[in-house]
């Protein structure tokens, strides 16, 4: 059921960017630190003292959604085949308002089952499924991100000055038993903001050396190609201004040993690289 927990976990952490964008609305309730920040923020001379808090029936995917229908406009189903594109969903639903679904029709328990093709029956906004297979320059995930680009950045669809660095579909599809943690540990319920910011999100290596482990046979430093073209579109399209970097790069999951220890280096390296583009 990884899969399914990621899937529900994102589309409520995003309908949440959305919901919240003007003003806190929902308070997202994963695990007991949530419950503790709600308590902190609600006690007599904090920032939301004098605010009701109405508990939800159920914390299913179908009430949350049901409660907050008109803050969006639709779905994005992305392809889990192809895991960048759960990445482009969550942009898209910043960008035009739309909740991320994986396109699993086969599985009666997907959120796709029970809210596109069932249940109250979403529009589909937008369609991944099918859309980026890698042709154009040997690497899916740069076909991946270079069409969010295209699509996203340079129509200012975008806040270009906020970007998200979350782990993409590809988590899901693994089981984790050393130094993974689960999908808290993977950050997943923190897209909201980014989200909310309308955000570009992405989830890319900074090596040039070195293959991904999620795209291994794909050509030396397409991930980095990738990661450089959306920086210098974010900066061009903010008019040169400072782009900040939600999230940290998913060292548990997708590096080596080695990056493992590197990881806290990981800030420096990346600037670093963006000054050699």
């Amino acid at each position: 059921m990884r899969h399914l927990r990621y899937e529900e976990v994102q589309l409520i952490a995003a309908l949440a960017g959305l919901v919240n964008r003007d003003e806190p609305r929902l308070v997202l309730n994963l695990e007991p630190t949530d419950a503790a920040w709600l308590a902190y923020s609600t006690a007599p001379g904090a920032w939301l003292a004098n605010a009701s808090v109405t508990p939800l029936a159920g914390y299913t995917a179908e009430n949350v959604v049901g409660a907050f229908g008109a803050f969006f406009n639709g779905v994005v189903v992305y392809d889990p085949n192809v895991a960048c594109t759960s990445c482009l969903a969550n942009t898209a639903a910043g960008a035009d308002d739309l909740l991320p679904v994986a396109y699993r029709p086969d599985d009666p328990g997907s959120l796709y089952a029970r809210l596109v093709s069932g249940g109250p029956q979403l529009p589909v906004k937008l369609n991944l499924v099918g859309l980026i297979d890698g042709s154009k320059t040997g690497s899916v995930k740069r076909d991946c991100y270079d069409w969010g680009v295209t699509n996203f950045i340079n129509t200012n669809k975008t806040d270009p000055t906020h970007l998200g660095y979350f782990v993409d579909y590809w988590w899901a599809q693994h089981d984790f038993t050393e130094g993974g943690g689960g999908w808290t540990k993977a950050t997943i319920p923190n897209l909201d903001y980014v989200v909310a910011k309308r955000g570009f999100f992405f989830d890319l290596g900074v090596w040039d050396d070195e293959a991904p482990v999620d795209e291994p046979d794909q050509p030396l430093g397409a991930d980095l190609a990738a990661l450089r073209h959306v920086l210098r579109a974010s900066y061009d399209a903010s008019g040169g201004a400072i782009l900040t970097i939600h999230g940290f790069t998913p060292w548990a999951y997708k590096c080596s040993w080695l990056m493992r220890v590197a990881a806290v280096c990981f800030i420096a390296v990346l600037w670093g690289r963006v000054r050699l583009m």
